[in-house]
């Protein structure tokens, strides 16, 4: 993805009234690194439950042994089911890394995936209470789902001048947060 595409991919995403301040195409080679080894662990968990899949289908003990119990053939499907499973969303992820974009407008910050499933993740002033620039990347909290702990992490990959646009973020959704803290007339 080009620039130009990831700033009309997240102009496509804009609310009314909304203005598009900065977008830049998110870089591919380190999200698709970041997903590789899932997807390589994946396919040998794939593999190797489908072998032995077919060696228990293939064998008659086991299908003799199904009258006593169908314990193995349980527990065959399920780790077939979780290696699914685990494919489609190592796949899903790895699949998106070349069609990932960022933006920041005066509202918000935007990361817009494409491919392989269209999917808009928006990020106000209160994600960004907690921001901080490490090793060329923008890291920041965005609140408590319930499910992963008290914090929750998402990024920016490898952005040109971390601190510049860090700076930016601060300024743009200050802005923002100042709005929405006024009261209404």
């Amino acid at each position: 993805m080009t620039d130009a595409e990831a700033a009309a991919a997240i102009a496509a995403r804009l609310e009314p009234g909304e203005s598009l301040l900065w977008s830049q195409a998110a870089p591919s080679g380190a999200l698709a690194e970041e997903a590789a080894p899932l997807l390589a662990f994946t396919i040998v968990w794939n593999v190797f439950v489908w072998a032995a899949a077919w060696i228990a289908i293939r064998d008659r003990s086991v299908k003799e042994g199904l009258r006593d119990s169908p314990t193995p053939v349980v527990v065959l499907v399920i780790f077939v089911l979780v290696g699914l499973f685990l494919l489609y969303g190592s796949a899903t992820t790895f699949g998106s890394a070349w069609s990932t974009s960022y933006g920041l407008t005066d509202r918000r910050v935007i990361i817009a995936r494409e491919a392989p499933f269209r999917a808009t993740h928006s990020y106000g002033p209160a994600a960004f209470a907690r921001m901080e620039v490490r090793e060329g990347d923008i890291w920041f909290d965005y609140g408590d789902s319930g499910k992963h702990g008290p914090r929750n992490r998402e990024r920016l990959r490898s952005v040109p001048e971390p601190e510049a646009l860090a700076a930016r973020i601060r300024a743009a959704l200050a802005s923002e947060a100042e709005q929405a803290a006024e009261p209404a007339p």
